[in-house]
């Protein structure tokens, strides 16, 4: 009786407590009709070789809905994004979900994201010199749910 009595306390007691966390999921445009209405910022503009990566630093605010759009030229093929909190988790990897080019961020907390890209690496004896232009594209939407 006094191990079953411990076990309820036990579970009272965690389900009290709030967690703040966020949910990164990836999408096609044509999945999420709802985030059609969304304000959207000036894409975000580099320059990346073959084997190369970049870090690129935002700032998410709470209840906000993010989504992330890499432009990628053809060329580069496969390219691996990972968004980063400040804690320095993994929070997406679109090379899980099929190397992706997008992915939607709720954001229950304000904080700093990483998007780090990474590019394939050239292939063997082939000259590396020319510099391909990736866009992002990030648009944010007040999450009304919440």
């Amino acid at each position: 009786m006094k191990t079953k009595s411990l076990i309820l306390f036990v579970f009272a007691i965690l389900f009290t407590f709030s967690i703040d966390a966020q949910v990164v999921v990836a999408h096609s445009p044509s999945v999420v009709p709802d985030l059609q209405k969304t304000t959207k910022r000036k894409p975000v503009k580099t320059k990346l070789k073959k084997g190369q990566s970049k870090d690129l630093n935002f700032f998410v605010f709470a209840d906000n809905v993010y989504t992330f759009e890499l432009d990628i030229p053809n060329k580069l093929k496969k390219v691996n994004f990972v968004l980063i909190n400040e804690l320095g988790d993994i929070i997406f990897d679109n090379a899980i979900a099929g190397f992706c080019t997008s992915a939607v961020l709720y954001s229950d907390i304000s904080q700093r994201v990483t998007l780090k890209i990474t590019t394939q690496p050239p292939k063997f004896f082939e000259l590396n010199k020319k510099s391909f232009e990736v866009g992002v594209k990030i648009s944010y939407k007040r999450n009304t749910t919440s």
